[in-house]
């Protein structure tokens, strides 16, 4: 892997609220949102955008954390909805993923949230809290490679945001391979 710059916007100057993220060339931006500060984040018009977010929320008893995925065509509607849901009141962190070119429509973000989901319950580091599974929507070859490539840049900024939920374990070498 080639090294990446990336870039971490604080709009507040408070390293602990909302942060912008991106990497130098590529179109995938994060938005790091703290859950009390989802009215001061109404203001900005890329959060009105369509894409996929993650909320966080409170270890588990054996340290895991929680993880919700979700999709949808106005982040900001719904983030208010998911923070007036008590059924979801587990999470106090929302990240959020756009395209900053604007070019991820409805069905890319429903393949990337199953993606997502799919990686969550093969890695194992965190606790899924979707009830069910998100339908991937049927894409050409080469908008698979754009939802991937897209994936692959969101792994880099989510982890970098301090949640790296898509970063394999490393195996420990055993005493034959040494």
């Amino acid at each position: 892997m080639r090294g990446r710059t990336i870039s971490i916007y604080i709009p507040d100057g408070n390293p602990r609220s909302i942060k912008l993220c991106g990497i130098q060339a590529s179109i995938v931006k994060a938005i790091f949102i703290p859950r009390s500060k989802i009215d001061e984040v109404s203001k900005r018009p890329d959060i009105q955008e369509p894409g996929i977010y993650f909320l966080f929320g409170t270890e588990d008893e054996i340290g895991k954390p929680r993880v919700y995925v979700g999709e949808t065509a106005n982040l900001l509607t719904r983030l208010k909805q998911h923070n007036a849901d008590k059924d979801k009141d587990f999470w106090n962190t929302a990240i959020c993923f756009v395209s900053e070119t604007r070019n991820i429509n409805k069905a890319h973000i429903k393949y990337l949230e199953s993606h997502c989901c799919e990686q969550v319950k093969q890695i194992g580091k965190c606790i899924l809290e979707n009830s069910t599974s998100p339908t991937q929507s049927p894409l050409k070859e080469q908008e698979v490679d754009f939802v991937l490539s897209f994936f692959d840049d969101l792994k880099i900024l989510i982890a970098t945001l301090g949640f790296p939920i898509f970063e394999e374990a490393k195996k420990a070498l055993n005493a034959g391979n040494r």
